[in-house]
């Protein structure tokens, strides 16, 4: 079996990014600290999946003009979660926006953030344990 272990994902900030993982991700702790000269780095996840964050020195070479969903790239990072409701209202009230609308669907809920970097996130919440009726398309 193949299991996604980490995804290094570049952000403006990583404490703003940090902040964001701590209200969707609680189990989330940080794992190990670095710098090299090009970057600040940090490995965050649990015991089973991290994500590895790097923050480039030179904040004047970030690009922000990649259009999401119609060029090549990452377009969301989709996050298994817990209560869904309580995480929304938290983020809402830290100021983070949402994305795009959902449909309502009866055995997940999922919403989508952008995080301080412009970085999309969907958050799904799942009502059944049954693959097929986790994975049903409404």
């Amino acid at each position: 079996m193949t299991i996604l272990e980490h995804a290094n994902i570049t952000v403006r900030s990583i404490e703003q990014t940090l902040q964001f993982l701590a209200i969707v991700a609680p189990d989330f702790r940080l794992r190990h600290r670095g710098e090299t000269p090009q970057h600040h780095w940090v490995h965050v996840g649990n015991n089973q999946h991290y994500l590895a964050l790097q923050e480039p020195r030179d904040q004047s070479r970030v690009n922000s003009k990649r259009i999401p969903y119609h060029q090549l790239g990452v377009n969301h990072w989709g996050l298994q979660v817990e209560n869904l409701d309580e995480i929304e209202t938290e983020l809402i009230a830290a100021g983070y926006r949402r994305s795009m609308a959902t449909p309502n669907e009866t055995y997940r809920r999922r919403l989508y953030f952008f995080d301080h970097s412009g970085l999309e996130w969907e958050l799904i919440e799942y009502f059944s344990q049954r693959f097929e009726q986790r994975y049903h398309y409404e």
